[in-house]
């Protein structure tokens, strides 16, 4: 009975909590949001600055999912855009550079793309 009880509470009061905070957005304002995208993009590690990047950055709407692509003198291959938690637009990229291999995150704010910080840094020779 008592197993019967717990589980009835978490049907009705707990799982339902859940839902409602996983499937709820953080309540930011414009200036928030638009601060957030600010540093985001002006990130030392995003490096918008290189020439590169910066073309990489600009072609990355016409990029083919899977498909190398020639960006200057760097390969790269585009994953599937999926929507983040964020709420942003984001693209996983594989960067080849000399044959060194770098993962890179990719977003779309309102106004542009930008690389978004890497949270595991790693290089691999080819």
């Amino acid at each position: 009975m008592i197993i019967a009880k717990k589980i009835y509470v978490f049907f009705l009061i707990v799982f339902p909590a859940l839902l409602t905070g996983c499937g709820t957005t953080m309540g930011t304002t414009s200036a928030q949001r638009a601060a957030l995208d600010s540093a985001a993009t002006a990130s030392p590690a995003d490096a918008t600055g290189n020439s590169v990047n910066a073309a990489i950055l600009s072609q990355i709407p016409s990029m083919k999912t899977g498909e190398n692509s020639m960006v200057g003198s760097v390969t790269v291959v585009a994953g599937a855009v999926y929507a983040a938690a964020s709420s942003r637009r984001c693209r996983p990229l594989v960067v080849i550079d000399g044959g060194i291999r770098r993962e890179r995150v990719a977003c779309e704010n309102d106004r542009n793309w930008f690389f978004s910080k890497p949270v595991f840094v790693k290089g691999e020779s080819e």
